[in-house]
């Protein structure tokens, strides 16, 4: 991911002014963000698989008179 085009701004933490630039990020944008980070949280688990255990492959199947 190129970072270098990233806008960085130095607040103290009582600045309240809204962040422009997260109101016009998309949800996508938004995880996108934070997801190296969570994975790097994640190792420290001592996890050897950091991926999410939500299953995936689990499928219903409905059938006509059921």
């Amino acid at each position: 991911m190129d970072r270098a085009n990233y806008r960085v701004q130095k607040r103290s933490l009582d600045d309240d002014r809204p962040d422009d630039f997260l109101q016009n990020c998309t949800p996508a944008e938004r995880v996108s963000m934070v997801w190296p980070l969570t994975m790097d949280v994640w190792s420290f688990s001592g996890e050897k698989d950091r991926e999410s255990r939500l299953q995936r492959h689990v499928v219903c199947t409905k059938r006509p008179g059921n």
